[in-house]
């Protein structure tokens, strides 16, 4: 069961991340950029990048 309360830590990539990578890749980026366990059941918060040119 998924859940969120008190007794998770909440950690906040500061940087812009593309989401449309694999999990796989995001885990890693969280273990060599912030030194973290994404296993540990700590939270990562990502903010998606920015859409500089939208075409339509």
């Amino acid at each position: 069961m998924f859940s969120l309360g008190d007794n998770n830590r909440y950690l906040l990539f500061s940087e812009p991340t593309d989401m449309i990578k694999s999990f796989h890749t995001l885990c890693g980026l969280m273990t060599n950029t912030m030194g973290a366990n994404p296993h540990n059941g700590d939270v990562f918060i990502c903010t998606a990048s920015p859409k500089l040119d939208i075409q339509y």
